[in-house]
């Protein structure tokens, strides 16, 4: 046992009241593969002993120096450089523990004039975020970061995230250990990289949390349409994730991305929400493979947004389940023209496609029967509109239940017309209730019988 060995076992045994065994088994072994002498590695020991007597922090002891050991093998230099830092990180009442054992490793790739300030912007980087500092989150993100090299840009990187850091607050934690950590492996240039840095502190300024941003980086054109869509106050994140993957499968990136960003700026001008890129678009793979219809549902989200009609709905339940439930190789086209049909009135298409949608496709035999029964739905709509009237109620159950009493389709077409014919007599009458329970249940009793329900029409 060396001298420098006997002294700091001396010490740690003063300090924790007897017991050496953590210092021997953790410390001992990894600084004398770092060290080139004893003068060297009994400057080590001291760093360690009062780096633990400032903040008795464990990890630091256990597997901080360790690691920092192993990855600096015979560089005394650097492994002196990294325990001073600890050092400083304890005596600011911050826990060097963490940071040592995740950050040193993906660091020490590079050579000791490389290493040796880019530690110490490190260490000054933590120390500037004093309480709000975290070693294991922060560390994550920052080892991500380090394994891409780039340690000419990381003065800047480090100023970037040091405004990104206090712009989070609390939210900082998350932001480094999982968006910078998806970041630093996305493949982005260096440029494209600290330009996503930018972008992040510019959607903080729009009160955007950039997190969820950040992690869905993945080429040049993600940070484009990211940055236009942060430069027109709107949260990227779902747009440039699920929203760019369905528009390039069907091909509708070509464009640059304009016709996306100009669909998700609109909607967002216009106050609808972002529940359509969540999975709001996912209807539309299956529609765009089994029937080539993608192109179709981006047409009729964009008409809905034309005429502020929230688009989400319809397209995340009303139409996958309507469509799950018929078999007729007709009915997806027939019902995206029905639902556009009502758009281009004015009439969000929920329901209609929800709930009268299935009777009207069961109750054509073909397409062109389908088609003549759904411009009368449409025409009897308008009629209501007119009216003052909630349609809502006759394409939640009064279609469906005229469907079923008219039996066919030529029966059906004369119990609209003669709906829509007792509408114009009713004059000042409110028609609510006709419409909301009279209809339904003479319907109801009629059902087989279209001759019925006409007579009492």
């Amino acid at each position: 046992m060396t001298d420098a060995v006997a002294n700091y076992l001396e010490r740690v045994k003063q300090r924790e009241g007897g017991s050496v065994w953590s210092a021997e088994r953790f410390t001992v072994e990894a600084c004398k593969g770092a060290a080139a002498d004893d003068a060297e590695l009994a400057r080590m020991f001291d760093a360690i002993a009062s780096t633990m007597e400032a903040s008795p922090d464990s990890r630091f002891e256990q597997s901080g120096v360790p690691a920092a050991g192993h990855a600096l093998k015979t560089r005394g230099r650097a492994m002196l450089a990294v325990l001073d830092g600890a050092l400083e990180l304890a005596r600011a009442n911050l826990d060097p523990g963490w940071f040592v054992q995740i950050v040193v490793g993906p660091l020490a790739i590079a050579r000791d004039e490389e290493f040796l300030p880019a530690w110490q912007q490190l260490v000054a980087f933590a120390s500037s975020l004093g309480e709000q500092f975290a070693g294991y989150p922060m560390g994550t993100g920052l080892a991500a970061m380090l394994q891409r090299g780039e340690l000419a840009v990381l003065p800047r990187r480090l100023e970037l995230l040091g405004q990104l850091a206090r712009a989070a607050k609390r939210d900082a934690y998350g932001l480094f250990e999982y968006a910078l950590t998806a970041l630093s492996q996305s493949g982005l240039a260096e440029s494209d990289f600290t330009d996503a840095l930018q972008l992040a502190i510019a959607l903080f300024d729009h009160g955007i949390y950039p997190g969820p941003t950040l992690a869905a980086l993945h080429s040049p054109l993600h940070l484009d349409l990211a940055t236009r869509l942060a430069k027109a106050g709107v949260d990227p994140a779902l747009v440039i994730s699920n929203g760019m993957r369905v528009f390039d499968s069907l091909g509708l990136l070509e464009d640059g991305g304009d016709w996306l960003v100009e669909l998700a700026t609109e909607m967002h001008r216009r106050g609808l929400r972002q529940l359509l890129f969540d999975d709001g678009l996912d209807i539309i793979y299956p529609l765009e493979q089994d029937l080539g219809l993608g192109i179709k549902c981006v047409e009729l989200i964009e008409h809905m947004v034309a005429k502020d009609i929230e688009p989400a709905y319809v397209m995340r339940w009303h139409l996958g389940r309507t469509l799950g439930q018929l078999r007729e190789p007709w009915a997806a086209a027939e019902l995206l023209a029905f639902a556009d049909a009502l758009v281009e009135s004015g009439v969000t298409p929920d329901a209609a496609v929800g709930y009268a949608g299935r009777s009207l496709v069961e109750l054509g035999r073909d397409a062109a029967s389908f088609r003549r029964n759904a411009a009368a739905v449409v025409a009897l709509v308008g009629k209501l509109r007119a009216f003052g009237v909630d349609y809502n109620e006759v394409l939640f159950g009064g279609v469906a239940k005229l469907a079923d009493a008219g039996g066919e389709s030529q029966s059906f077409g004369e119990l609209l017309e003669a709906m829509g014919e007792l509408l114009g007599a009713w004059g000042r009458h409110d028609p609510t209730e006709l419409l909301k329970t009279s209809l339904p249940a003479a319907a109801r009793e009629a059902e087989g019988r279209p001759w019925v329900l006409a007579i009492a029409l």
